[in-house]
């Protein structure tokens, strides 16, 4: 095989597991990221040895992944970085989380080294109560492991405060022998987690993933090619509630790929807004209006707006479909349609309490949960559906007592005892969190070892397996 030839494999490898592309034009490129692997993991500057081990293997063997995540992308960044994204955010965004009721979800993807979400939790300190921080969960992925840990760390060199004001520095670092390092109240905002965006799934409430306000993911993006970008891209889009907000980097700018967003113009930044029915481009003026209180549920009053027009007779795979495809106002009136013809048959309203739930309706979706149970029909997933709306919904008590009813029916429910996991983990209950992602451990030992877990969004039980260890590792620090 001539080198060109592992070259071509290697890339198609490359892109397969981390999305990164290196067309015939890169391979340069990709010879340059192989030969640091190679010095950093067998101090040896000739590759074959790596080209070999990913090229034979069906998948790119973990410690090469987290080497490879590393070499072949520049993951340097700074503190404050992109001046327009910051002034949007502070004149624009921050302002609008006044208005919010109910929890604040900000999702920084490709997070590098903890600079760019560590930005966005001193921005609302900066400029929010703590009636409202309180409610803010930020959380913060990338696929290099070694970054995380870094992020984690929180420790700084000067390089990393470039574009960052004095009186911030001063504020919200102090001084070491090592350089600057963040305060604690600031790294407590801030949850970070290995997360691969080509492999790994999201929106997922499991990792955090759903009903988001804010995504953050700049130059990451411009290392992937068109149909990964496209696919990821959609996914932010079925990740937001409705009105939420993308934010990329001003060089990864592409109506292609961000056709599901509409397009805003702000102080020389373009930004980018879920669900609307037009995608010229408009400018947002610096006084925010302020949004409507969302109505108590109530179907007769609220008339949801929709793209589509829905047909009489819809069958509930139909509406299964427009619901995985994102299609949410479209799928709730379908289902509004088909709950009146068949008042008893409540896989409907099933249906809309997830719709509604996405959207990050949790008071509509809550109605139709308590319908649904009022009605006599009980079952792990109804109650699963419950405690995770619950749980987003600031109720961390009855989301409790709801995951564990579903338990009760089902004592195998894996993602009832990671959700409880999850809650014990936010609530400060080291031991009871450890237990329930140790009976998520026994649950995945009686799984066949290549299994996809039901329901995961194609989540493999090593993949699930590896998450949830890492939790219990994390605890036990």
């Amino acid at each position: 095989m001539t080198e060109k030839e592992s070259l071509e494999k290697v890339a198609v490898q490359i892109e397969k597991e981390l999305g990164l592309f290196f067309p015939d034009n890169r391979h340069e490129d990709l010879m340059r990221g192989l030969v640091n692997s190679s010095k950093t993991l067998y101090d040896d500057t000739d590759p074959q040895r790596i080209i070999e081990e990913i090229i034979t293997n069906t998948t790119i063997p973990k410690k090469i992944l987290d080497t490879l995540s590393a070499t072949l992308t520049i993951s340097e960044t700074y503190f404050f970085r992109e001046r327009p994204a910051i002034t949007f955010i502070k004149e624009v965004l921050i302002p609008k989380l006044y208005e919010k009721k109910g929890k604040i979800k900000i999702w920084s993807a490709g997070c590098s080294s903890g600079e760019e979400p560590y930005t966005i939790a001193i921005l609302l300190k900066e400029h929010l109560p703590e009636e409202i921080i309180s409610r803010v969960s930020i959380i913060a992925t990338d696929v290099n492991s070694k970054s995380i840990h870094k992020a984690l760390e929180g420790l700084y060199s000067e390089w990393s405060f470039r574009e960052t004001p004095d009186i911030i520095k001063g504020r919200y670092f102090t001084k070491t022998k090592g350089g600057w390092r963040l305060n604690e109240d600031i790294r407590k905002m801030v949850k970070f987690s290995f997360l691969n965006l080509v492999k790994d799934p999201f929106p997922d409430p499991i990792n955090g993933t759903d009903n988001l306000d804010i995504i953050l993911c700049r130059n990451v993006l411009m290392y992937f090619s068109y149909a990964t970008i496209k696919r990821v891209a959609d996914k932010f889009n079925n990740s937001l509630i409705d009105n939420g907000w993308l934010i990329v980097s001003q060089v990864e700018l592409n109506d292609l790929y961000l056709s599901n967003f509409e397009k805003y113009s702000y102080e020389n930044g373009i930004f980018y807004k879920k669900n609307s029915d037009k995608h010229s481009l408009k400018i947002v003026k610096p006084k925010i209006t302020l949004r409507e209180k969302r109505d108590t549920p109530n179907y007769d009053k609220k008339e949801l707006p929709h793209k589509k027009i829905v047909k009489e007779e819809l069958s509930f795979a139909t509406l299964e479909k427009m619901y995985l495809n994102g299609e949410y106002e479209a799928c709730i009136e379908g289902c509004k349609k088909c709950s009146e013809k068949k008042p008893t048959d409540h896989s409907f309203l099933h249906l809309m309490a997830k719709c509604y739930a996405n959207r990050g309706d949790y008071n509509m979706a809550i109605d139709c949960i308590d319908k649904v149970i009022e009605s006599g029909v009980s079952s792990e997933d109804i109650y699963y559906l419950y405690g995770t709306v619950l749980k987003e919904n600031n109720e961390p008590a009855k989301a409790e007592i709801a995951l564990k009813k579903g338990i009760y029916l089902n004592p195998g429910h894996l993602f009832s005892h990671l959700m409880l996991g999850n809650i014990m983990n936010q609530e400060g209950k080291t031991e009871a969190s450890v237990r329930y992602y140790n009976n998520v451990l026994d649950i995945l030992s009686n799984m066949d070892d290549k299994a996809t877990i039901p329901d995961s969004g194609g989540l493999t039980k090593a993949r699930m397996k590896e998450m949830v260890e890492a939790l219990i590792k994390e605890k036990r620090r």
